[in-house]
């Protein structure tokens, strides 16, 4: 696959965005640092980034010139997803197709904010989707978010019952009112076999 030399600017600040939080959390949790050509990372079969090099969760999102990961160590149950996305106007049409009604409401009492309180929910969904596995293959609307008063919100996914995510937004310095990104992590049921034989 060729790429414009915009998505390979793209592809390539997600990839340092992510060794760099590599390096960072295997500082932090193990007291090692790791050389960037010690990190590998590959795509699995449906396109989602894993760090074959340590046991680690990992999520990348990019778009125009940034770069954005998130990473975790690997927990049964436990996945993450990140997004990143240039604030910008919706036609009506686009919010109807991806926001619930309660929603676009809530979108509508951002008053001069609305175009970035939409990015964010968008970004909420696709960080979410993110974190199932599913990506953009499921559509946004059957993801909820119910937004809470701490710059986060509760992500529910009606067709995948028991896997409630908890979302943050992410601070970006510099880039205020332009840009908004979000890290979603989802706990999905573990079941446990035990072994009864005497």
């Amino acid at each position: 696959v060729r790429l414009s030399s915009e998505r390979k600017a793209a592809w390539l600040a997600g990839r340092v965005a992510a060794k760099r939080a590599i390096r960072s959390l295997w500082l932090r949790e193990r007291a090692e640092l790791l050389a960037y050509h010690d990190i590998r990372i590959e795509y699995d079969e449906r396109g989602a980034p894993i760090v074959v090099s340590h046991p680690l969760a990992l999520s990348i999102s990019h778009t125009g010139p940034y770069g954005l990961a998130a990473v975790a160590g690997q927990h049964p149950g436990l996945s993450l997803g990140v997004d990143i996305e240039r604030v910008r106007s919706f036609e009506r049409t686009v919010t109807e197709a991806f926001l619930s009604k309660r929603e676009r409401e809530w979108c509508e009492y951002a008053g001069q904010e609305k175009n970035a309180e939409i990015s964010l929910f968008w970004s909420y969904k696709e960080a979410y989707l993110k974190a199932l596995g599913v990506g953009l293959r499921k559509h946004p609307r059957t993801v909820k978010v119910f937004p809470d008063s701490l710059k986060g919100a509760i992500l529910k996914n009606l067709r995948h019952q028991g896997h409630q995510g908890v979302g943050r937004e992410v601070t970006l310095p510099g880039l205020e009112g332009k840009y908004v990104a979000t890290v979603v992590t989802v706990r999905r049921p573990v079941s446990v076999e035990k072994n009864n034989e005497e």
